[in-house]
């Protein structure tokens, strides 16, 4: 016949003296009060896991929201920096214009934005000389 590990835990616990139960039952109480800590830091941590893959989701969002928001700011600017549409070159993907140095593809944004401004500033300005002319 098999004994359970329940009935041998018994068993053993019947030769314990008292001071020896009372050391298990601390030791007992101390081990149920560390399985909830555990399970309470278990579950946190899937929290804090599932929260970081949130926000892993949400960064990668917004930064796919940020790259369409710029491809589509190189757009605009290459179509309406100032220069004749027959000078854009837009070829496969490309966004150059043969009237000026400036690749809208691949500048950065700081020097396009201070390229495309300059040059508005500029026609407005023979825009406005232009006019006191006349």
């Amino acid at each position: 016949m098999t004994t359970s590990f329940k009935d041998y835990v018994k068993g053993v616990e019947a030769t314990l003296s008292d001071e020896e139960r009372e050391m298990l039952d601390v030791f007992r109480a101390y081990y149920s009060t560390f399985r909830k800590r555990l399970a309470t830091s278990e579950a946190e941590n899937r929290d804090l896991t599932q929260a970081a893959n949130l926000l892993s989701l949400d960064f990668s969002a917004s930064e796919a929201a940020r790259e369409r928001a710029e491809a589509n700011l190189r757009q605009e600017w290459w179509l309406n920096h100032g220069h004749a549409f027959s000078a854009l070159y837009g070829d496969d993907g490309e966004m150059q214009c043969a009237s000026c140095p400036c690749d809208f593809k691949r500048e950065s944004i700081e020097n396009l934005r201070a390229w495309v401004h300059s040059g508005r500033l500029a026609r407005a300005a023979r825009a406005s000389t232009e006019e006191g002319k006349d």
